[in-house]
């Protein structure tokens, strides 16, 4: 007989074909690699990162949370909820919005994740209770990961380092964020941006002031120097200078000076608006 076959009943079966037909139906069907089957249940895709311009939704939280699971599946969901928690901390901060404790943050997602394992494990059953509650849960995934403090408001109206505008301001965000989500925030907090731009514009207007001073005080150093030319060729001011600033020694016998200002310089607008004392101090 010839090898690799045998009789059987009185007919010639090739074994070759007797043993390809169990291996096929064992055989896996190799599925592509797609997002739906790295989609978590009603959540999505697991996110590496939180990014938006918004205080973070349940959602983006959860994504991250099971982010940090995927890749470290030894660690437990507390220890991963901290540095969840870490992650979206740095968003209210910016917004200039007080929190509650860490401890109690990481508590208020370890809530939302039990109440997501209730669901995941009951996903199968397709009752009227089961079915209110997955559309509950997904209607709040869409909203604000809610870890302001208690009393947020009354302590932002409180605060006495802040203008009744910025006020206004930040109570509004906070009530946007837990309702409609309309308003965003830029790259930095809101209140550091208007501090720095303040600070800015103080800068220029006593640079500005300086170089009006300075400019005074040469305009009265050239009068003098013309009303008096002796003590101009004695003062050993090189010729052609219009202004020196000298230091005053400490053997001088004077304690005082007197600064002679044009009139159009002491009623500027920067100098009634900061005052005399002000643009003295940056003088001296």
């Amino acid at each position: 007989m010839a090898s690799g076959r045998q009789l059987r009943c009185g007919k010639v079966v090739s074994d070759t074909s007797e043993r390809d037909e169990p291996t096929e139906k064992r055989r896996k069907v190799a599925t592509p690699a797609t997002r739906s089957f790295s989609d978590m249940y009603l959540i999505g895709q697991p996110s590496s990162s939180i990014r938006c311009s918004q205080l973070p939704t349940n959602r983006q939280v959860f994504q991250y949370f099971l982010h940090l699971r995927n890749d470290n599946p030894n660690s437990d969901n507390r220890s991963l909820t901290h540095d969840t928690v870490d992650v979206v901390l740095p968003f209210w901060n910016m917004a200039s919005i007080k929190t509650l404790t860490r401890p109690n943050a990481v508590n208020r997602f370890m809530i939302l994740h039990e109440k997501y394992r209730k669901i995941v494990k009951n996903k199968g059953r397709n009752n009227k209770p089961e079915e209110e509650k997955r559309a509950n849960f997904l209607k709040d995934l869409d909203k604000l990961f809610d870890i302001g403090a208690k009393d947020v408001v009354e302590q932002i109206r409180s605060n006495r380092l802040l203008t009744k505008e910025t006020k206004e301001e930040d109570i509004n965000f906070y009530l946007d964020q837990q309702t409609t989500r309309l308003a965003h925030m830029s790259g930095h907090d809101k209140v550091f941006e208007k501090k720095s731009s303040k600070k800015s514009f103080r800068e220029e207007r006593e640079e500005r002031m300086l170089l009006s001073v300075t400019a005074a005080a040469a305009e009265v150093g050239k009068i003098s120097g013309d009303e008096d030319p002796e003590n101009s060729q004695g003062s050993g001011t090189s010729e052609g200078s219009e202004y020196t600033e000298t230091t005053p020694s400490c053997s001088s016998k004077r304690s005082k000076i007197t600064l002679h200002f044009p009139h159009s310089v002491m009623t500027s607008e920067e100098i009634c608006f900061e005052g005399l004392p002000n643009m003295l101090k940056i003088i001296i």
